[in-house]
């Protein structure tokens, strides 16, 4: 088997994967959503009082977005979001 075929699951997730987190931030678009700001594999830096930093690795998500404020004090709603899928096993459910 080539090279190739051996990772095309994880490409085509990869694929699916960067197509949804367009989608969500697509929303930024909508003034009524009320979606101020999109971050991709990490929270914003705001959310870390005194410049702390997460670890590489560490906390890892796929998407926050915030709503009203990336202040934590201030924002209306923060959803953080960790999308999992496979290309591989679409008949079964996770």
């Amino acid at each position: 088997m080539s090279e190739s075929m051996l990772v095309r699951a994880s490409r085509d997730g990869d694929q699916f994967h960067y197509l949804w987190a367009a989608r969500r931030a697509s929303q930024r678009l909508v003034p009524q959503s009320g979606l101020l700001a999109i971050t991709i594999e990490e929270a914003a830096t705001t959310e870390f009082p005194g410049g702390e930093q997460v670890e590489v690795g560490e906390q890892l998500i796929d998407i926050a977005e915030y709503y009203g404020s990336t202040q934590l004090e201030s924002a209306t709603r923060i959803r953080y979001m960790q999308l999992k899928h496979s290309t591989l096993q679409v008949d079964e459910v996770w």
